[in-house]
């Protein structure tokens, strides 16, 4: 009577550290989705949000903006604009 008593708080004790482990492995598990979502979610634009704020700080020049619309088209425009204002007040 003792010995099946004794086999059954064993087996009792084993089933009890069984359900342990696997509430602990889903808790890991779960951890772990929710690591690599939130990690896909912030690397998701940093190549777009990295040239951005390097702009806004000066570090990194748009090209044509320089080039093309600060050098040629934005004088170009200004000296329209005086040009036809100059000719309004004649």
């Amino acid at each position: 009577m003792e010995a099946n008593e004794m086999r059954r708080v064993q087996d009792f004790e084993k089933m009890k550290a069984a359900a342990r482990e696997k509430k602990r492995n889903k808790q890991l598990a779960h951890r772990k989705v929710v690591a690599r979502t939130f990690s896909k979610q912030y690397l998701a634009n940093l190549k777009e949000h990295a040239f951005r704020n390097l702009a806004q700080i000066g570090l990194y020049h748009n090209k044509f903006k320089r080039e093309v619309l600060d050098k040629d088209v934005v004088p170009w425009l200004y000296q329209r604009a005086f040009d036809y204002v100059q000719e309004l007040e004649v």
